[in-house]
């Protein structure tokens, strides 16, 4: 027979409690489920936990309201462990901690009815109260045999130890590299939920794996330690690696949001309404969410109810119209135009709409972006204004969304149109350095098209074209580096340069893309140590893209998918320059698909809006219908 779900008063804010009955055996774990109004609720825990893997078909049977409930083996473990203490805290009254008494435990898959979506709606709402009420205990999915999470707590404590007391270069033994990519390949440390559940925990969550307490700051310091080294134990695979950094990086863009809310007073951040979110969607894109959905829905706890009102929060809604509401939210509430930029629109795209982005696919490549996406989370000593494009001026965006949520209309200028590509650097020869592949590059180009980049150079750094070839040179290897950058920038010292590329676009993981598939450590020579990271900058930068150069002689790189004939253009509103597809929609109405962003020399700080400011006194202003 179907658990049955008495309806909760919506008014009264009601969220449901489980309340722990104490057991006599592995077989029989019961449970009363009741409803409360959550600002009435009795101290209780509010589990933060994953639910494991989906393909598992197995389920365990809980006894709730003397019904059978079906859960996942990873959840049953966790409330079968914690029940068993707090039966042993109470008879034999050996553990005086008074956490470890509270009989009343909020979890998601019990606690709100699954199958009801106007209730995972409107709980969904409520969720950020929901963890800031309770207290948050992290239970992280446990080694069967229980021997690795004891090697990993020994791990993280020696790194620890290592990092806080200074003693040189971390030590790292094979068996804890084992340790340590297990812990950090845990499923907890890739799921999107967790964000709002670890931060709303506090300065420090109680975390739990199997009966093994680990404290926030250990894992934090000891993550910090492991991303800090330049080289990482072969005893792991290339795969593992990568999931372990994957692990670590994602955990410390979590760590680096959390404390940026603590010292904003819990607020989510100063900035204008859609900021936050749409930072937020940037760093945390690569993370796992079984609904498409929940990709967004799991962060609006974090943020104001401006921003919440104007999105769609229905699971019974297309996934592309959650997604168009959200860029309808952010745009119309921050005036920027720059959550657009993280389209991916290649072949296989799932979204209709080319302006749309589909948040439910990890990034594919690096964002041009992203610096300027997580300026307002840096301190002020850490800002160096090269980084942060700002392609429309002062500009703010001037759009307008359809009621359909179909189409995007901005205001904005065409500065150009694509008249030559090339692939980037796909492969960076050893026995050359990165210069003289990127001169290779240059005199592949046709002397028309580069006629037109020497002639446009001029125009933007004021040489003479005909004396300046060096200078030409060096623009057009800036060009490929995608703009100003820096690798030498310490995560340790300053937490905040870890958004550089985003959570998972670290060079550190992009290095993989290197014939040595890691970075070597050792390097003695400058010079070969700046080649090996000016490679590493070109790999990562290119990866996706492709060099252009456009009728004006602007150059740089634009998406992969780009075609001869594609316009250049500046979105007001918009950091990046954008490149635009004119196109007609099934009904002959005039258009233009949204290929991506671009880094364009001469484009990225509003140089041709002041260009043609000075030129003409006024603009050639035209509105962009997206479809």
């Amino acid at each position: 027979m179907l658990f049955r779900y008495p309806p909760l008063r919506k008014d009264k804010d009601e969220i449901r409690l489980l309340e722990i009955s104490l057991i006599k055996s592995r077989d029989r774990i019961s449970f009363r489920l009741f409803s409360v109004p959550l600002n009435e609720a009795p101290l209780f825990w509010a589990v933060s936990y994953t639910w494991g893997d989906p393909s598992q078909r197995r389920a365990e049977q809980l006894q709730v309201n003397n019904h059978s409930f079906m859960v996942s083996p990873n959840l049953f473990h966790i409330l079968y462990k914690y029940v068993t203490v707090l039966e042993f805290a109470v008879k034999k009254d050996k553990i005086s901690h008074l956490l470890w008494k509270i009989r009343y435990v909020w979890v998601d898959a019990i606690c709100i009815n699954q199958a009801d979506f106007a209730e995972r709606a409107q709980q969904i709402q409520i969720m950020g109260r929901i963890y800031q009420t309770g207290k948050v205990g992290v239970f992280l999915d446990s080694d069967p045999s229980h021997e690795g999470d004891k090697a990993a707590r020994e791990a993280l404590q020696e790194v620890c130890t290592q990092v806080t007391q200074g003693r040189g270069p971390v030590h790292i033994s094979d068996d804890c590299w084992v340790a340590l990519h297990d812990f950090f390949a845990k499923g907890w440390f890739h799921r999107m939920w967790v964000i709002q559940e670890c931060i709303f925990g506090g300065l420090e969550c109680s975390i739990w794996v199997h009966y093994i307490p680990l404290t926030e700051s250990e894992i934090y310091t000891s993550a910090l330690g492991i991303y800090e080294m330049a080289t990482i134990s072969l005893v792991l695979s290339t795969e593992q690696r990568r999931t372990m950094l994957g692990g670590i990086s994602q955990y410390l863009a979590l760590q680096e949001t959390k404390r940026h809310r603590i010292s904003n007073g819990g607020q989510s951040s100063p900035e204008p309404p859609g900021n936050f979110l749409a930072t937020l969607l940037w760093k945390f894109r690569d993370r796992l969410a079984t609904d498409p959905r929940d990709k967004v829905y799991s962060l609006l706890g974090l943020v104001g109810t401006a921003d919440r009102d104007n999105i769609i929060v229905d699971y019974q809604a297309p996934v592309e119209d959650v997604f168009a509401s959200v860029v309808r939210a952010v745009v119309l509430s921050s005036k920027s135009l720059n959550i657009i930029c993280a389209c991916q629109n290649a072949a296989g795209n799932n979204m209709r709409r080319s302006w749309v982005p589909d948040w439910a696919e990890p990034w594919r490549q690096s964002s041009l972006l992203t610096d300027v996406m997580n300026r307002h989370m840096m301190p002020d000593y850490a800002i160096d204004e090269r980084k942060y494009f700002r392609a429309s001026g002062d500009e703010r965006a001037s759009v307008t969304v359809s009621e359909d949520l179909l189409t995007l209309t901005s205001r904005g200028m065409t500065l150009g149109r694509v008249v030559y590509l090339a692939d980037t650097l796909s492969n960076i020869d050893s026995e050359k350095s990165v210069l003289d592949s990127s001169i290779d590059l240059f005199n592949d180009v046709p002397i028309d098209f580069m006629s037109l980049v020497i002639k446009k150079y001029g125009d933007v750094s004021n040489f003479d074209p005909e004396s300046q070839e060096n200078e030409v040179i060096t623009a057009w290897v800036a060009a490929l580096h995608g703009g100003p950058y820096s690798l030498q920038e310490s995560r340790a010292l300053h937490f905040h340069h870890f958004h550089k590329f985003g959570a998972s676009q670290q060079w550190h993981l992009l290095a993989r893309t290197l014939p040595s598939g890691d970075v070597k450590g050792g390097i003695d020579n400058h010079k070969q140590k700046r080649d090996l990271e000016h490679s590493i900058r070109i790999l990562q930068i290119g990866h996706g893209r492709r060099i252009f150069i456009a009728d004006t002689g602007h150059c740089g790189l634009l998406p992969e998918h780009a075609q001869v004939g594609d316009l250049l253009c500046i979105l007001f509103g918009c950091d990046a320059p954008v490149v635009l597809r004119p196109q007609e929609n099934k009904d002959g109405d005039p258009g233009y698909v949204f290929v991506g962003e671009c880094y364009a020399l001469g484009l990225m700080y509003g140089e041709a809006i002041d260009l043609e400011e000075r030129r003409n006194g006024e603009r050639e202003v035209q509105d962009f219908k997206l479809m």
